[in-house]
């Protein structure tokens, strides 16, 4: 229906108008109240979280790469909060605190690689030295 051809009186729109903004009142009203009520969880003082934000297209494209790479991406990010800076070291005890054997970290850092989310320096008894890239833009959004 076209407000053009409303074929009701004036008292009638505005009562239909002021219906209109009573419903998005009330829908506003609920939205606040459920956020009330089942708040987003923030982390406690003392305990861990990820830093952000992180980029989506990143997050995606690691996510592709299978496995446990949703885990590794997440530890990687984790590590990016807490260093501040490239490179960040991939050791054992975030591996484990992330549930990701160093055997899929492997492969899923060789993975990575060849997507263009990282750059690794390996030695050899030593945790790999992780450069997290920045991806070039696509048009996939």
């Amino acid at each position: 229906m076209k407000l053009t051809q409303f074929s009701g009186s004036q008292d009638d729109l505005n009562s239909l108008l002021a219906r209109k903004r009573d419903l998005g009142t009330e829908l506003r009203n609920e939205k606040e109240q459920l956020a009330e009520r089942y708040p987003i969880p923030k982390h406690e003082p003392g305990t861990h979280f990820i830093r952000g934000p992180i980029p989506c297209d990143w997050l995606r494209g690691a996510m592709r790469c299978g496995g446990k790479s949703a885990n590794l991406a997440l530890a990687l990010w984790w590590l990016a909060g807490i260093e501040g800076a490239n490179p960040i070291q991939l050791t054992p005890r975030v591996l484990g605190y992330f549930e990701i054997s160093p055997r899929a970290a492997r492969r899923r850092l060789a993975e990575f690689e060849k997507a263009g989310l990282v750059k690794v320096d390996r030695r050899r008894g030593r945790s790999p030295r992780v450069f997290l890239l920045t991806l070039a833009p696509t048009a996939d959004k």
